[in-house]
């Protein structure tokens, strides 16, 4: 033995140099270790480094370490523990300068990490463990690197390790409940497979990653999945300007694949999967962190979808997937916006490439969404569509898309809104690098909108649907309206049915030239409608009232508020150069209405009240500029005042300036007149028991000044007296009683004709439009009267009108007298025939009457004076007796005047008047010394 030893002392002296180490190794390593750990923390309050056993072979590369625990002092729980730390190394790998862990389990173990804030600024944090310092607050330079061996592992094992984080007053917990990796190698380009679970905070984290650590592209490629980790355990690790204005709570679950690439030139990352957020509750405070000025909440926010980043010489960001939260509320002092369930959907990019470019692909919708402010609250839903290109280096905008609305409902101070649904589809472009915009919008619809008071719940305002086509606008001012249309529109004040009704209202091509302020119009045209207006005492439309009222049902606050604001815009108006206000001009190239469009109307102002339905079938005006407001407009108008009589008018007029230019011509065929018995009855004092009108009116004015030829029908006219001192006053006005007249200008068919000519200055402030017809209707029934009268009594044409006298009876048509030879009652042959004129006139106007009035003279006295004497000396003669003077007295002369007018009125019974028409008078005595008549008074 002892020479075989000398023989091979060499061996031998290798031999015992191992045997020497590994007894070092099994009997000293693991005091000397504890004594180096221990003497290493005890600076840092740990008293006690307890290690239950520690194995080291270097002959097979493997290292064990079981139940490592640091203790503070005065504590009898372990601070740090390591349960077991198994580490197996190939010591052949070493031979081929690699570093190859053939096995690592490392389990059951407790891992306190503290981070700190540094002492200076731009320093690391300090991160401890156990508190134990792991990292310097100098920075060192940098040491060139030697060699190194290259890494492989073939299989590393971690379970139940507990690692905490303390940072400020928040505590964090990972909890590895399992791991593992495996088949990594550094001379590999094949994927190491790393498995992860663990819990965060007490939330689970599952994770399966294939790591191509060492590709010539290295990546990493796998799933990662959270359920409910609770973010707000890590607000202490926001810097310290957020921690102080914001307070935040959500819980995160996420289940996502994803492929993370490194390039020479930057980086590419692929992620596709769920991203949830619930319990979003978020607040921003001030800077003193006294009053929340932002607060956010939602019950759940969540990602599904494809996130695609690539930075390569550029960076390019890519999105395809969907955006969805529930119950969503963001709160900013007293305004709130909410929605119960948010969707956003689609495909972005954003590519910063030479020249940058976002596109974006995108559809939102809305559910339950509601805004409120302390004036105004409103709710709907909303969905949109828009795809929209934002190109940097042509500074340029583009966006296509739509926008819906449903289930309008908004309500502010005394009103609300509804509507079933609003929807458009635009078409948008904006250049700003010099602020230009084109925008279109192609269609706009809003369907079932209705104005309320909240009051009374009563709908003021209603339309069934608005249509609008192709609105194009530029930053300019410039606007084009294709065409709009108006379907059942109703404005109904208060309780009432709607005064006004539109069926279907179309403006075509609307054009606004903000250069030039003018606004054109092609076409407006109404199709059928409904009117209501009620006149009332004070001359005001009950309707127009009563709308008014309706829309003006504000609170004395909001009255106040408009106020002052008002007088502050006019305040700022006045300061503003007046000279520098255009004036917006319009032209209309045709109004057309059409249809069916009644028009009720209601006067209060008569008893009974007057009530008549009309209808205007067809309206047609055209070239309205307001720029050549002395332009003669075209018009045409037919209107139908009840089922059987129509207005129509047809001709030009000013309509800017009407007073100006008027050329016309109406016609009216057939109106009943009795419905107008109520006007009549106040103005007249008489009623309408029938008739009806047709009249022919041509009316001109020129410079203010009309003239105008009215050729008036009136069929069988019949008047009734109602009021008899309304008729009084009335009867001042005409220069023969109404009746009178009347029964003069009617033919034996009881009808009149009459012209009524109206001229005049109206501009003049003396004119009065209701004195010029009265006066005209005057003069025309006193020229008819005379005109008949003379050519039915012709050749006694001697007429006298009572105002022709000058006298104050407005009351009496004088005709030519009945003469009489002075004493006699004799009726002469001329005064026969003048009697059967007037015999003719009385029969055929039956509703004429005649007054015989006074009847004698002082020429009959003298007369039956001059009888008297010379039959007295006739008498005197024969009996030789002297003659004796005579006297006639009054009572001889009344007698002689009361024998002629019934001589008169027994002649025209006699020729078929009827006695009904005549009328004596008490006799009177003229003074006319030279004849003896009987006056006849119609």
């Amino acid at each position: 033995m002892l020479a075989w030893i000398v023989r091979h002392k060499w061996i031998t002296l290798f031999s015992s140099l191992l045997l020497i180490i590994w007894l070092f190794i099994s009997v000293l390593l693991k005091p000397i270790t504890q004594k180096m750990l221990t003497d290493h923390v005890k600076p840092y309050g740990i008293e006690r480094v307890e290690l239950a056993d520690l194995n080291f072979n270097p002959l097979s590369g493997t290292l064990n370490l079981e139940k490592l625990a640091l203790y503070k002092a005065n504590s009898d729980s372990p601070t740090l523990t390591l349960g077991e730390l198994d580490i197996n190394l190939s010591v052949w790998a070493l031979l081929q300068q690699r570093i190859l862990v053939e096995s690592l389990v490392f389990a059951d173990s407790t891992l306190p990490f503290s981070m700190q804030k540094p002492k200076q600024a731009g320093m690391a944090p300090i991160i401890n463990l156990a508190g134990i310092p792991l990292n310097a607050q100098q920075e060192e330079p940098a040491k060139e690197s030697s060699p190194s061996l290259l890494p492989g592992l073939d299989e590393i094992e971690l379970s139940n390790i507990v690692i905490s984080l303390d940072y400020e007053k928040q505590h964090s917990t990972l909890q590895i409940d399992e791991m593992s990796l495996t088949d990594l190698y550094a001379w590999s380009a094949d994927y190491g497979l790393l498995k992860f679970k663990a819990q965060l905070n007490g939330s689970a984290i599952l994770a399966t990653l294939k790591l191509y650590a060492f590709d010539e592209l290295p990546k990493i490629v796998g799933t990662v999945k959270t359920d409910h980790l609770d973010l707000a355990k890590f607000r202490d690790f926001l810097p310290e300007g957020l921690q102080k204005t914001l307070q935040y709570s959500a819980q995160l679950s996420t289940n996502t694949t994803f492929t993370a690439e490194l390039h020479k030139e930057g980086i590419k990352l692929f992620n596709q999967g769920n991203i949830d957020l619930s319990g979003i509750q978020l607040s921003q405070f001030d800077e003193q962190n006294t009053d929340k000025t932002v607060a956010l909440e939602a019950k759940n926010l969540s990602w599904r979808g494809d996130l695609y980043v690539t930075q390569k010489a550029t960076l390019s960001i890519a999105t395809e997937g969907d955006l969805s939260a529930s119950k969503l509320q963001l709160v900013q002092a007293d305004n709130r916006i909410s929605s119960d369930k948010v969707n956003i959907s689609g495909v972005g990019l954003v590519d910063l490439s030479a020249q940058p470019i976002v596109k974006l692909q995108q559809s939102l919708t809305l559910n339950g969404f509601q805004a409120s402010t302390p004036q105004f609250s409103a709710a709907t839903h909303i969905s949109s569509r828009v795809d929209a290109t934002i190109a940097t280096a042509q500074q340029s905008f583009d966006a296509t898309g739509s926008l819906k609305l449903t289930g309008i409902n908004a309500q502010q101070a005394e009103f609300s809104i509804q509507a079933e649904d609003f929807s458009l589809n635009f078409n948008n472009r904006f250049n700003y690098a010099n602020n230009e915009l084109l925008a279109n919008i192609n269609q706009l619809n809003l369907k079932q909108l209705q104005l309320s008071s909240r009051t009374n719940k009563q709908a003021i305002i209603s339309q069934d649907k608005l249509a609008i086509k192709s609105v194009q606008f530029n930053h300019l001012g410039d606007a084009l309206i294709d065409s709009l249309t108006l379907n059942n529109l109703q404005v109904s004040p208060q309780e009432q049915q709607a005064f006004i009704q539109l069926n279907q209202l179309d403006i075509n091509r609307i054009q606004h030239d903000a250069k030039a302020q003018k606004l054109s119009v092609d076409t407006v045209q109404l199709d059928g409608s409904h009117s209501q207006l009620t006149l009332l005492e004070n001359n005001q439309l009950a309707e127009v009232d009563q709308l008014m009222q309706s829309l003006n049902q504000t609170d004395k606050k909001s009255q106040a508020d408009n106020a002052v604001d008002v007088a502050a815009n006019q305040k700022q108006a006045s300061t503003q150069d007046k000279t520098t206000t255009t004036a917006l001009h319009y032209q209309i190239k045709q109004i057309l209405v059409k249809g069916d469009n009644t028009l009720q109307l209601t006067n209060t102002q008569v008893k009974p009240v007057f009530k008549k339905q009309l209808k205007l079938t067809e309206f047609n005006l055209n070239n309205l500029d307001s720029s050549n407001k002395e332009n003669l407009n075209d018009f045409k108008l037919t209107l139908q005042l009840d089922e059987y009589s129509r207005l129509t008018s047809a001709g030009k007029i000013s309509l800017l300036q009407p007073k100006h230019r008027l050329e016309a011509k109406t016609d009216i065929d057939g109106m009943a007149l009795n419905e107008l018995s109520a006007f009549s009855e106040s103005l007249i004092g008489y009623d309408i028991e029938s008739g009806q009108l047709s009249a022919q009116l041509q009316t001109q004015i020129k410079d203010n000044i009309i003239d105008a030829k009215n050729d008036l029908q009136l069929n069988k006219l019949k008047l009734q007296s109602a009021d008899s001192k309304v008729a009084q006053k009335a009867r001042e006005k005409f220069p023969v009683p109404l009746e009178t007249g009347l029964a003069l200008l009617q033919d034996k068919n009881d009808n009149i004709e009459l012209s009524l000519p109206i001229k005049g200055d109206i501009n003049s402030p003396d004119f009065d439009i209701n004195d010029v017809i009265s006066t005209a209707l005057s003069k025309a029934m006193a020229g008819a009267t005379r005109t008949y009268l003379l050519f039915a009594l012709q050749p006694f044409g001697a007429i006298a009108m009572a105002t022709e006298f000058a006298t104050s009876q407005a009351s009496a048509i004088t005709l030519q007298p009945i003469e009489f030879t002075p004493s006699s009652t004799a009726l002469s042959k001329p005064m026969l025939d003048y009697l059967k004129k007037i015999a003719t006139l009385l029969k055929q106007r039956q509703g004429l009457q005649i007054k015989l009035c006074q009847g004698a003279s002082e020429s009959d006295r003298l007369a039956l004076q001059a009888i008297m004497a010379k039959q007295v000396q006739q008498s005197a003669q024969q009996t030789g007796q002297t003659a004796q003077s005579t006297a006639v007295d009054d009572r001889q002369l009344i007698q002689l005047a009361s024998d002629r007018q019934n001589g008169i009125k027994r002649q025209l019974i006699k020729l078929g008047v009827a006695a009904r028409q005549l009328i004596i008078c008490k006799p009177k005595i003229s003074a006319d010394t030279q004849k003896a008549l009987v006056a006849l008074n119609i």
